[in-house]
């Protein structure tokens, strides 16, 4: 299969599902957005990756949520209902992610509260200041 090995990030253009394969594999299909305006290109995405498919499960891939895909591109093509031969790109990702930026940022750990436990340092000091008799 020829392909370009290529990375990719864009928005997703529709509310993502994870799906099963004939033969029991999960998969997720991605149509990503590259760009704005009139210089915007589709990318379809097939990824097998775990991470991707536990998101879209978890309900967290919806339409315009930023993907970063890795895989093989490659240049596919398919007719329109007026007949005509179009192209599209398309790939079949091997590492797929939703990057931690925006609602996809993972939340700041809360600081523990003063006093109510030992920290690293207080552990090594304590360990180092025993009396030990030789």
């Amino acid at each position: 299969m020829i392909g370009i090995e290529s990375a990719v990030s864009g928005t997703t253009t529709r509310d993502v599902v994870a799906k099963v394969s004939a033969k029991g594999r999960a998969y997720v299909q991605l149509n990503l957005k590259i760009g704005d305006g009139d210089e915007a290109q589709f990318v379809n995405v097939l990824a097998f990756d775990a991470d991707i498919i536990e998101a879209a499960k978890a309900g967290k891939i919806a339409k315009g949520v930023m993907i970063y895909a890795e895989g093989r591109l490659q240049i596919g093509q398919w007719t329109g209902n007026d007949g005509r031969s179009r192209l599209e790109l398309k790939m079949m990702a091997h590492y797929t992610r939703l990057p931690e930026i925006g609602r996809n940022k993972p939340k700041k750990a809360k600081p523990a509260k003063a006093g109510a436990s030992t920290t690293d340092t207080e552990k090594l000091e304590s360990f180092y200041n025993d009396s030990i008799p030789f």
